[in-house]
């Protein structure tokens, strides 16, 4: 999962305004059943169910609803969705 982390970092590193965007990397399992209390984590990466992932996201962060929008933007036009022909 290095190989995604560093690709999101240098995606950010192109922006000024989100070039020191921390970054998380996290594994969601929907079905799985996960302990109440702490984290799990593997290799450097929390591994999450639904719902702690979801707290994950949606915690508050250093930017704010408009800076989120343009954040995912960038991502997505430097990081595009590999086509599954």
């Amino acid at each position: 999962m290095q190989w995604q982390v560093d690709a999101v970092r240098a995606a950010l590193a192109t922006s000024t305004e989100f070039a020191e965007v921390p970054i998380v990397a996290a594994l969601c399992f929907i079905d799985a059943e996960f302990p109440w209390f702490g984290n799990v984590e593997i290799g450097g990466v929390l591994v999450k169910g639904l719902g702690g992932t979801a707290k994950l996201v949606c915690s508050d962060g250093l930017f704010d609803a408009a800076a989120r929008d343009r954040l995912a933007r960038h991502l997505a036009e430097r990081l595009p969705a590999k086509n599954s022909q």
